[in-house]
């Protein structure tokens, strides 16, 4: 170690097959904005909850923080904030993110088409981006960012719908993916909305087939890494389940007025969109209406791993047109929670987390995890990207190199006014001819303000092709890093 403390973590192998859908995705997250009182000198984070069933009565009353108990790893932290979200005007954020690997284009369409006729209900509840995957799933990229006004919403969901549509009449019939490649394409899209940033309450709608992959997605003690990064890093997950029985599709009678639907062209050509509007409500009242419409309706066959997904990270599953403007009607009602954190400097873990009244055990709905700085499962879906050619990443004072078989870095040590880089994490990462990616990842104290650069040295395997090896070097605590593929 050279002298310096830190503690190397037992190196893991991870399959190219199931890293390769992480190829396109950018390379780093930002962390959520965190609060600091100065007087009390007490750091803050905060999470979205909804309300546990014994407070739902007292609602209209003042709620304090002492109302609720935080706890994270078996630890209690003090509630120091509390004020609800329906202060606000379209306090969140949607991200619609389709994948026609993870879904039939039945199943996109029915659901695209039925969120457009919510349009208004979804324009109050925040601004929406739409992004989409190609079939390969070598890329994820934008198709439409920071919309609002339900007819921008509703029109822009709606040609995504007719986009669907055209590629299922053009493209071979939809085959259901093994659970580990469906598990990949999680992956990759958890990346790439962690990429993006951001703060504040946010969602992702994603239209999402029954699922079989129950041990792969949404493990029954919920650890599967979508979840657990969503989760930990603020985002709750609505997967879409809704069918043609739904009454949304794009085939059949009352189409006939929207036949560029089945055009190839359509995307891009102009609409009217008053007349799409009148269409999508006329189709919001064509499912028979039900007795008693919850959110919390029965889960569908095959749909426990989206429902164990979503309630990870705070979510809800929607398998019913109905459910829809309950469910952003809920999300607009949940209230944002500000607890103290421990000063100590930050491991990286990601915890359990666990909300509750303070009156008895009644859970409060909230994400299932809280992150205690830059994880390490993030940091193995960066070196992935890395490797596949993401853009390096500069906000730390490092370097690497590859020479004489050695994985050579140096960490410079920050000016003696500066603030303390604290904890690092090195994650290194190499491709092996044929099928694996070995990781490694080692912990150890940044140099003090003022003082001398740290130099590590790496002894890699005899014949490591130095394109093949990716260095990310992490501020456990800011999340702050260099990170590059070597040449």
């Amino acid at each position: 170690m050279h002298g310096m403390s830190g503690r190397l973590v037992r190196p893991r192998l991870l399959s190219l097959a199931a890293l390769l859908a992480l190829a396109s995705v950018a390379s780093h997250a930002a962390a959520p904005p965190e609060t600091f009182h100065d007087q009390l000198a007490v750091r803050e984070a905060e999470i979205v909850v909804g309300l546990p069933p014994a407070l739902q009565a007292e609602r209209d009353r003042s709620l304090r923080p002492e109302d609720f108990v935080v706890r994270i790893g078996g630890e209690e932290h003090k509630v120091i904030r509390l004020s609800p979200l329906a202060r606000e005007r379209a306090p969140w954020r949607l991200v619609v993110v389709i994948d026609p690997a993870l879904a039939h284009p039945d199943t996109i369409v029915a659901s695209l088409l039925a969120l457009a006729s919510e349009a208004d209900a979804i324009a109050d509840f925040g601004k929406v981006d739409l992004a989409a995957a190609d079939p390969s799933g070598s890329e994820i990229g934008w198709i439409g960012r920071d919309l609002s006004g339900s007819e921008s919403i509703a029109f822009a969901l709606a040609e995504a719908a007719g986009k669907a549509r055209a590629d299922r009449r053009r493209n071979e019939p939809h085959r259901s993916l093994p659970s580990r490649v469906a598990a990949d394409r999680l992956g990759a899209i958890t990346h790439f909305l962690l990429a993006d940033g951001g703060g504040g309450p946010r969602a992702v709608a994603l239209p999402l087939d029954p699922l079989d992959a129950q041990d792969a997605l949404a493990p029954g003690d919920g650890t599967g890494r979508p979840s657990r990064l969503l989760a930990a890093y603020g985002w709750s997950l609505l997967p879409l389940g809704l069918s043609a029985e739904s009454g949304f599709s794009l085939d059949g009678p009352g189409v006939s007025a929207y036949d560029h639907w089945n055009d190839t062209s359509f995307v891009g050509r102009a609409l009217d969109i008053r007349g799409v509007l009148r269409w999508l409500r006329g189709k919001r009242a064509m499912p028979p209406p039900r007795a008693r419409v919850t959110i919390e309706s029965e889960t569908l066959p095959g749909r426990f791993a989206a429902r164990g997904l979503a309630e990870a990270t705070g979510g809800l599953a929607i398998d019913r047109a109905e459910q829809i403007r309950l469910t952003f009607d809920a999300l607009g009602r949940r209230y944002v929670l500000g607890y103290e954190v421990s000063a100590e400097p930050k491991t990286g873990e990601i915890l359990d987390l666990a909300v509750a009244s303070a009156r008895g055990s009644s859970p409060a709905v909230s994400p299932h995890f809280a992150r205690t700085g830059a994880s390490q499962d993030l940091a193995e879906l960066t070196l992935a990207g890395l490797l596949a050619g993401d853009s390096p990443r500069k906000e730390l004072p490092a370097q690497a190199r590859v020479e004489s078989g050695k994985l050579s870095i140096e960490i410079s040590a920050p000016g003696e006014d500066s603030v303390p880089l604290g904890p690092l994490r090195i994650s290194w990462a190499i491709r092996h001819a044929g099928a694996a990616i070995e990781m490694h990842h080692e912990d150890l104290e940044g140099p003090k303000p003022g003082g001398k650069p740290i130099h590590r040295e790496i002894a890699l395997p005899p014949g490591t092709d130095p394109a093949a090896v990716a260095v990310l070097i992490q501020a456990i605590g800011s999340e702050a890093a260099w990170g590059a593929k070597m040449n």
